[in-house]
């Protein structure tokens, strides 16, 4: 969380970058004075925006915003948020901020950006492969060298580097970067029709991460989980035209894409019925079972050989979305049917799990 002071209330709100599932809020507290303010967010890429208000008789005022991000959280990630603030009923003064909302949560038990282990099955898979920095710096993929301008977020597309099955390693290394800084204007305030006062945004280039996140990782203790030095295991297999594979997609907690295949073992297709019964005039018997399909539905059931279990695979448990490609190459929205799964203690593990590709 961030902080900032307006006279004399104190305004607590998200990093610049947070997660859509998780607690989001602004939180004001007075000093000596009842607190208030007018809020309005807004998609940078749409423009839509959502307004709220509330002028209490409180010293202390929170605004939760997880139901205005997913109202208007979609591809897009930027929002720019003004917090106009009130004191003991009048307005003080105004702030603004960016932040990049990701699709997923964090978790108590595994710190953001600890993935160690990467899936990909196509080219395609690699277009936009994402990554999550905790810094600015350098990473390199088989002997290229991509520059991280900022933390956050950030997608790459390395078809051109790797092109044959096996596993690359992709090492990071945060570092400042040269060059002018990102700059963006966050509000702007009309003063008279010839005058106004700009607020400015601009990027962080230390590169260098805060000291409390630079050994954060999982509660599997691994010296892989350094932060500002470490490198990626992207293991790559194409998979034979003839082969029984399933290839799904999700987002990982930490708001990627990530991709998971493995080889079918069984389809099963489900049915919900009611049976009815009616005079039949056409033969000695007196009631006939006949039936009405209310429901039908078809999982399948696919196996995953050593999966590493720094790959946080379980993730795809958590993802609100998961997709399949069909026969055709086409991406379908399927839903995982399991309720839990274990991961274990040793580096890797087989694993099987159902998903329903379908329900009508």
């Amino acid at each position: 969380m961030r902080t900032t002071t307006i006279n004399n209330v104190t305004i607590n709100y998200s990093d610049s970058t947070a997660w859509l599932y998780d607690n989001l809020f602004i939180e004001l507290v007075g000093n000596g004075v009842t607190v208030g303010a007018q809020i309005q967010v807004t998609d940078l890429a749409t423009g839509i925006y959502r307004k709220l208000k509330h002028i209490s008789e409180l010293q202390r005022l929170v605004f939760p915003l997880n139901d205005t991000m997913k109202s208007l959280y979609h591809d897009a990630i930027s929002f720019n948020i003004v917090v106009n603030v009130y004191e003991d009923g009048v307005q003080s003064g105004s702030f603004g901020f960016d932040v990049d909302i990701l699709n997923g949560k964090s978790l108590p038990l595994r710190a953001h950006g600890s993935t160690r282990t990467i899936y990909a099955y196509s080219q395609d898979d690699l277009y936009k492969m994402q990554f999550l920095f905790p810094a600015s710096g350098n990473f390199n993929v088989n002997g290229h060298g991509f520059p991280i301008m900022q933390a956050g977020l950030i997608s790459f597309d390395l078809r051109s580097y790797i092109t044959h099955n096996g596993i690359y390693s992709m090492c990071y290394q945060a570092g400042a970067k040269s060059g002018p800084s990102d700059m963006s204007i966050v509000n702007a305030f009309s003063d008279t029709p010839f005058s106004g006062v700009v607020q400015l945004s601009f990027a962080d280039e230390s590169g260098e991460v805060p000291e409390n996140e630079m050994n954060k990782g999982d509660i599997w203790e691994d010296s892989r989980f350094s932060s500002d030095r470490y490198c990626i295991d992207l293991i790559y297999e194409e998979v034979c035209n003839d082969f029984n594979f399933c290839h799904t997609r999700y987002f990982d907690t930490d708001g990627c894409t990530r991709f998971l295949g493995g080889k079918i073992i069984s389809q099963t297709t489900n049915q919900t019925s009611k049976n009815f019964y009616r005079l039949d005039t056409d033969s000695v018997y007196r009631n006939i079972s006949r039936k009405y399909q209310q429901e039908s539905s078809g999982t399948v059931k696919v196996a995953y050989e050593s999966l590493r279990r720094d790959s946080y695979w379980s993730d795809i448990l958590l993802s609100d979305r998961i997709w399949f490609e069909n026969f055709d190459g086409e991406w379908y929205e399927c839903s995982i049917v399991d309720k839990k799964v274990t991961v274990n203690a040793d580096d890797t593990q087989d694993v099987q799990l159902e998903f329903e590709l379908y329900v009508n």
